[in-house]
């Protein structure tokens, strides 16, 4: 969805947005441009994490929360980009609810 809009665009859409919930990816850059308190939700693959949106969040002043899904990793992608990620909805659930959300 974010590739078919443009920067202003995007940036217009993280501002306005109270709550973000998305897969680890280059996407989550845009929450340089949320409110504080804005609800942050990353999901991560079970083979690859990387806390630089945490890092972003904190910066931001946003409440930031994760979920490691699952799934299969492929030997032949190191970072798992582009594998499916299975996100336990008991797990969401918890998540939404220690949020304020459910």
């Amino acid at each position: 969805m974010l590739e078919s809009l443009t920067v202003a665009q995007q940036a217009m859409t993280f501002q306005s947005a109270r709550v973000v919930i998305a897969p680890h990816g280059a996407g989550l850059t845009n929450l340089v441009f949320c409110r504080p308190k804005t609800i942050v939700i990353e999901i991560f693959s079970p083979a690859y994490i990387n806390c630089c949106y945490w890092v972003i969040s904190n910066w931001i002043g946003a409440r930031y929360y994760f979920i490691l899904g699952s799934g299969k990793r492929s030997s032949e992608d190191l970072f798992a980009l582009g594998e499916d990620i299975i996100v336990d909805v008991d797990a969401l659930e918890a998540i939404l609810r220690l949020a304020g959300l459910g």
